[in-house]
């Protein structure tokens, strides 16, 4: 419909010296030196404090994806932060979604299943990022309480023209949309892209 659904919440450093440092630096590194427990916290908590000032203004953004790490799942008492902080900024569960790479999801995914089945009956949305880029053992589609499948946009970028790319994103709109999970493309640019994604019943 054109319709504006929400937001992904997304981390950005500018460094006073060095400028601006990408996640993919800052990030990794926090999981290498064992801060990215605090960062997370950290990101959840600005968030949830920021979608508290728009509802209290009247504002309704819709619902906003945090990106999180596997390790920040597998830590036992992750599913019970959320549920306080919800709980302490009196936000809906319904308005987060919680996006894990398929790679990072498919490394510890033993330890991520009970979690996330917990998550999900907590009423977060549960989405996976950057589908198709990793090795996913396509049963435990079945066994997580997945929402929404995100396109990773190098395999939208070059549609409708790439006869590759179209048979790919064709495949896991038709494959999610058999186990009735939602599919959001990444990184729509044109209106071509729009329109084919539209085509293929792509829902976002």
């Amino acid at each position: 419909t054109g319709r504006q659904v929400g937001f992904e919440a997304l981390a950005r450093w500018e460094h006073p010296q060095q400028g601006f440092i990408s996640p993919r630096t800052f990030i990794d590194l926090a999981e290498d030196c064992g801060l990215i427990h605090e960062l997370g916290h950290y990101l959840i908590d600005q968030i949830l404090a920021q979608i508290r000032q728009w509802l209290d203004r009247g504002l309704h953004p819709g619902r906003i994806s945090i990106n999180v790490s596997a390790a920040q799942v597998e830590q036992p008492d992750f599913a019970g932060f959320l549920d306080r902080q919800l709980s302490s900024y009196r936000i809906p569960p319904g308005m987060i979604a919680l996006e894990i790479t398929e790679s990072a999801l498919m490394t510890k995914i033993e330890h991520s299943v009970e979690q996330l089945n917990r998550l999900g009956r907590m009423g977060i949305s549960v989405w996976i990022d950057d589908f198709g880029t990793g090795y996913s053992s396509l049963a435990y589609l079945k066994q997580l309480p997945i929402d929404v499948l995100k396109i990773d946009a190098s395999f939208v970028q070059d549609i409708p023209g790439d006869a590759d790319d179209l048979a790919i994103v064709r495949a896991i709109i038709s494959m999610a949309q058999a186990l009735n999970i939602e599919v959001l493309a990444e990184g729509v640019e044109t209106e071509e892209q729009a329109a084919c994604l539209k085509a293929m019943e792509c829902h976002f």
